[in-house]
């Protein structure tokens, strides 16, 4: 789904696209663009020539504030509320970005409420052999056959050369155990798992 912008402005000639995900959210840089855009100027009727805002008149200055103060109020209930979470989020062990839709994706919640997210499975493990406190009851991983999060007590893992993941662990959870016998001939529980890496 893509929302159409008609955009007139000496810098940005040409109608630009600003792109909705699969979450409903607006890319932070497509959200740039549009404030920009809505800075610069819009085709106030069909057929219209271009206008400088010293050409126009009140009436047209004023719609043109209101258009420019509503996007710049998207802009910052996006920012705070429509960006998803896992978009700003950093891996705790490693610092890479950390991509949600990653069938290695993984994260931890903390008795406070914090949540500790991690780009791949093998950092997770690892972080969790360092902080003793984080057990399985707090860690949620990603079915890789569904795409589904669980908690990771319930997960069926794997070690497998058919993973790519993001640092090269390799390890894959799945909420099946047919579905993780496939991948390979060895299953592990959460514990079980920690031994991958230690």
């Amino acid at each position: 789904m893509h929302l159409r912008i008609k955009v007139l402005s000496r810098h940005s000639p040409a109608p630009a696209f600003a792109g909705v995900n699969s979450n409903g959210n607006l890319g932070s840089r497509s959200i740039l663009y549009l404030c920009h855009s809505g800075l610069s100027g819009i085709f106030l009727k069909k057929g219209s020539r271009r206008t400088s805002l010293a050409g126009m008149t009140t009436r047209e200055k004023g719609f043109m504030k209101r258009f420019a103060g509503l996007l710049s109020l998207l802009f910052v209930l996006l920012t705070l509320y429509g960006l998803p979470a896992f978009a700003k989020e950093r891996c705790r062990e490693c610092g890479m970005k950390v991509d949600e839709s990653s069938p290695f994706a993984s994260y931890a919640l903390l008795k406070d409420g914090e949540k500790l997210y991690f780009c791949d499975i093998g950092d997770m493990l690892v972080h969790v052999l360092k902080k003793k406190k984080i057990g399985p009851d707090s860690v949620f991983v990603k079915d890789y056959a569904k795409g589904e999060w669980m908690d990771a007590k319930h997960a069926f893992f794997v070690h497998s050369k058919k993973f790519s993941s993001p640092m090269g662990w390799g390890i894959g959870a799945f909420k099946n155990k047919d579905d993780a016998l496939s991948y390979g001939n060895k299953v592990y529980d959460f514990s079980g798992a920690l031994s991958l890496i230690e």
